[in-house]
């Protein structure tokens, strides 16, 4: 049996793809910047110049609107390596409301941060072929849903409660209430055996990726036929 990973961290843009933002920032709609994955929207525009630090003096409520837009992650992929019987994508951690696409077509969405996401690309890799994720503001989801569902037992009046994601990314005692919306981003490829590997079997992949973890997927063996959710 054999198989192939290839990490997926680098080449990554960042984009505003929606919501306020300050005029000075307005060009992000247009124009991307670098991004590093792992990694969150509010590291990405502090290492371009973009914002202040949000640890500082009082900046977390200068910086308080990024949490409140959408984001759009894109990279450029490599053809996936030939021979195999299937080739996933695998995403350690997408935190949290995003949809992913490659070459426009979407693969899927997500909902949790707290676990990892594997979609089927098997055939559909070439060589230069466009990788996205579109994230929706974790307030935009969680007010919709609150609205929806109507008021919830709360501790604070942050919507934490409405949605997957932890509860400290929208304000603690120890933290600004910034929600980066695209923290812990971990992707890479999943090649499986050529044709004739066996479908049966166990597959395990560890806790989902977070911002600060150095937890990864891994493979006991190959994974069921399924679409990911």
């Amino acid at each position: 049996m054999t198989k192939q990973s290839r990490s997926l961290d680098s080449g990554w843009t960042l984009r505003l793809a929606g919501g306020a933002a300050p005029a000075e920032v307005a060009g992000l709609r247009d124009e991307a910047v670098p991004a590093q994955v792992p990694g969150c929207v509010h590291a990405d525009l502090l290492a371009a110049g973009l914002i202040p630090d949000p640890y500082r003096d009082l900046n977390e409520l200068d910086v308080a609107w990024a949490g409140r837009a959408d984001w759009r992650y894109d990279t450029a992929l490599a053809a996936a390596p030939p021979g195999f019987e299937r080739t996933d994508l695998v995403f350690d951690g997408l935190d949290t409301v995003a949809r992913v696409l490659l070459d426009g077509q979407e693969l899927g969405r997500t909902r949790n941060m707290h676990r990892s996401y594997r979609f089927d690309v098997t055939g559909r890799v070439r060589d230069g072929s466009a990788l996205s994720v579109l994230f929706t503001s974790a307030y935009t989801e969680a007010e919709s849903l609150r609205e929806r569902l109507g008021a919830r037992p709360n501790e604070y009046p942050e919507p934490f409660n409405y949605i997957r994601k932890m509860a400290a990314s929208f304000g603690w005692d120890w933290g600004p209430p910034s929600s980066p919306p695209a923290s812990g981003v971990r992707c890479g490829w999943r090649a499986g055996a050529p044709p004739g590997w066996p479908r049966s079997g166990r597959w395990s992949p560890s806790p989902a990726r977070t911002a600060g973890s150095r937890r990864t997927s891994s493979w006991n063996a190959p994974p069921p036929a399924r679409a990911a959710s």
